[in-house]
């Protein structure tokens, strides 16, 4: 590794830990959380993650950082998506929108370990790939994550056509804290008619890593890094009438959800 790189990795890890321990939302945190949450976003803050997006192949049209939501006060890219779509002329093409893990206080929609395969690969078979940012906790809790990402399909929604693509054939896929928070609006039926997305225009969603169906009931198990009880009440609150109201298997009986498609491994690594 260059030196050049390394100290620039080394000065994100110590701006995310001074961030860390200014910010009044960390108050009252766990040390481990904190410890987590800080060496997580000193990920963002220490790596060049978009410069794969340049590499991309002339097939592929790539428009980076589209705000979806103003919000007063907000980093702006955590509001922001990233879009790829193939450079040939088409139209209704299917639209598959990726909403990432880390824990809900980290990770980034430019993810080159978790982004740039699935830019490339979906494009290619004629598909427009959309790579969503959101709030993160503890500046913010639920529901407001899954808002910001409620927003985000709206807004891709809006602007289908003029991408080339079907505003009434979007798919979800969510990794770990976003597999969380697609579960969570594709079982919200009003939520999402709230950013005029009609319930069936979202044809099926995949969750990769998620274990909180059933937030009361999936809290006394235990999880990789011991940190699950800590994540869930950083973002939800302490309230078990919160978690009830919460968890999506509570609002199954309201209405059809589309196809759903669930991944979990026995003992993932990370959370995150």
């Amino acid at each position: 590794m260059k030196v050049g790189l390394v100290l620039t990795v080394l000065a994100g890890c110590f701006l995310a830990a001074g961030l860390a321990a200014e910010n009044p939302a960390f108050t009252g945190l766990p040390e481990r959380l904190r410890q987590r949450i800080g060496k997580n976003r000193s990920q963002r803050a220490g790596a060049a993650e978009e410069a794969w997006i340049a590499r991309l192949p002339p097939e592929i049209t790539a428009e980076a950082n589209l705000r979806y939501l103003e919000v007063a006060g907000a980093d702006p890219r955590l509001t922001s998506l990233d879009v790829f779509r193939p450079a040939a002329a088409g139209s209704r093409r299917p639209i598959v929108i990726f909403v990432h893990g880390g824990g809900m206080s980290a990770g980034d929609k430019s993810s080159a370990t978790l982004v740039e395969n699935k830019a490339r690969f979906f494009p290619a078979h004629g598909f427009i790939f959309v790579s969503v940012n959101y709030r993160l906790a503890p500046e913010v809790r639920q529901p407001v994550l899954t808002r910001d990402v409620a927003a985000a399909v709206g807004f891709v929604r809006a602007r289908a056509s003029a991408w080339g693509g079907d505003p009434d054939a979007l798919f979800l896929i969510g990794h770990s804290a976003g597999a969380q928070l697609v579960i969570e609006l594709v079982t919200d039926a009003p939520l999402l008619e709230k950013f005029a997305v009609p319930p069936m225009a979202i044809r099926g969603a995949v969750m990769v890593d998620t274990t909180l169906y059933d937030i009361p009931f999936a809290l006394p198990f235990p999880d990789s890094d011991g940190l699950q009880r800590e994540i869930v009440e950083m973002a939800y609150g302490n309230s078990p009438t919160q978690w009830v109201a919460a968890s999506p298997i509570n609002r199954l009986g309201h209405g059809l959800p589309p196809p759903l498609l669930l991944f979990h491994a026995n003992a993932p690594a990370s959370l995150s």
